[in-house]
């Protein structure tokens, strides 16, 4: 499977750097059935990360990979308050959210 990555921050921040640069090492230390690649046109899966729930999320809806591959999507967020507009897993999905099977809770 090959896997794109995309920060959905306006900036880059430490922590969204660190996420990148921890799963490039598990990466480095896997069976390598998995590829990291630089081109979502190329992914089979696009991790979006550092979602910001910032005036209805602005930095996610406009983001243009986002918009183009859609369905490639899959949200990783660690938003005290968040806005399930992707697939994924959120540190504060609760039962009470529409549509449970598109959310799991994580971090």
């Amino acid at each position: 499977m090959k896997i794109h990555l995309v920060n959905c921050g306006a900036v880059a921040t430490d922590s969204y750097e660190r996420q990148t640069e921890i799963l490039e090492v598990l990466w480095q230390q896997s069976s390598k059935l998995h590829e990291l690649v630089d081109s979502p046109e190329d992914a089979d899966i696009i991790i979006v990360g550092n979602i910001k729930n910032d005036s209805g999320a602005k930095s996610l809806r406009t983001n243009p990979v986002v918009n183009k591959y859609i369905e490639k999507c899959f949200a990783v967020s660690d938003e005290d308050f968040l806005l399930p507009l992707l697939r994924g897993v959120y540190v504060s999905a609760h039962r009470r959210l529409p549509f449970q099977e598109r959310f799991r809770s994580g971090c």
